[in-house]
């Protein structure tokens, strides 16, 4: 009986349940994702210290710093880079373009992704604590509760939103994904969208103005 106060009641419980277990699984993958990041971020400073010392050119610095479990750095000579997990899980409103992707209109729960952030900032702007320099969000990584990812960022043609659902499983692995971070040597400079200082950098847009997501 669909006015039965208990059928309303478990119905209600069902799809709060569903939503949390959906939450819940796309914030492991993330998260899972975000920690294998983080060692391909690692591995990738190294070589290329290694690689700048052989070349003699020891004035240059890449070092990496885990700062905990939503947060990595990496600095590059005068710049940071942040990448920085958000700790809730998102689902596209529906003017993104995100939605004319079929994998996404036919099942809304594959709408639904966690989120890492890049932001480009001055090194200095840290060492000497100047908390008015303006910093930069350079890219974002979707990742869903199949794995299925994109990134948001004018060099990642690739990984855009027409790809999303169709990465095999092989294309996640750590080579694949350390080929993906080349590219960051360069996108250093990449100014794609001016936020504010660093407490601010976590709800800002990249370079879609429909692209605003709404919380799960």
């Amino acid at each position: 009986m669909d006015g039965d106060p208990g059928s309303i009641r478990g119905s209600l419980i069902e799809k709060l349940s569903q939503k949390a277990s959906l939450s819940q699984k796309v914030f492991d993958n993330t998260f899972s994702v975000f920690g294998r990041l983080k060692e391909v971020l690692h591995e990738m400073s190294s070589e290329i210290d290694d690689a700048l010392e052989e070349e003699g050119k020891d004035e240059v610095k890449i070092e990496y710093r885990d700062r905990g479990k939503f947060e990595a750095q990496l600095q590059i000579a005068e710049d940071i880079l942040i990448f920085s997990m958000h700790s809730n899980v998102f689902e596209f409103n529906r003017e993104h373009i995100i939605w004319q992707n079929s994998y996404v209109r036919d099942n809304r729960d594959n709408s639904y992704c966690g989120i890492i952030n890049i932001y480009n900032f001055l090194s200095d702007s840290f060492k000497y604590n100047r908390s008015a320099d303006e910093g930069y969000l350079i890219g974002r990584i979707f990742v869903n509760r199949e794995m299925q990812y994109f990134v948001e960022g004018k060099r990642q043609i690739s990984m855009r939103h027409n790809n999303f659902g169709t990465a095999a499983q092989h294309r996640r692995d750590r080579h694949r994904l350390y080929d993906r971070l080349r590219p960051a040597r360069s996108a250093v400079r990449c100014r794609q969208d001016r936020i504010g200082r660093p407490a601010q950098y976590e709800n800002r847009k990249l370079e879609d103005p429909d692209g605003q997501a709404s919380r799960l």
